[in-house]
């Protein structure tokens, strides 16, 4: 459950934010599923449950890069950018779909 992993991934970015603070590397790979990408940023950026719940997963071998702003602070990068999905426009295109 999302529960679950929310409580794995948790427990990992306490222990990456501690590498961060140490400076032990200015650049980390992280190869995981949507679902762990979904709730590391939730955390970062502190979205809220129903922000979290309407972000789309990244798609198979997808990346989502974060860079730095230059202030200590992570941004999403690129056009890897995740966004947040609009229900009411996923629900129109299929009544659209259905009509056709």
């Amino acid at each position: 459950s999302a529960s679950d992993v929310y409580d794995r991934v948790s427990t990992f970015l306490d222990s990456l934010w501690r590498s961060f603070d140490l400076k032990r590397s200015q650049n980390y790979v992280l190869v995981t599923h949507g679902i762990s990408i979904r709730i590391l940023l939730s955390r970062y950026f502190r979205y809220t449950i129903d922000q979290f719940n309407t972000l789309a997963n990244p798609k198979n071998c997808d990346l989502v890069v974060l860079g730095h702003d230059g202030k200590g602070r992570l941004r999403l990068e690129g056009r890897h950018e995740l966004i947040l999905r609009d229900a009411e426009a996923e629900e129109q295109e299929g009544e659209a779909s259905v009509l056709e």
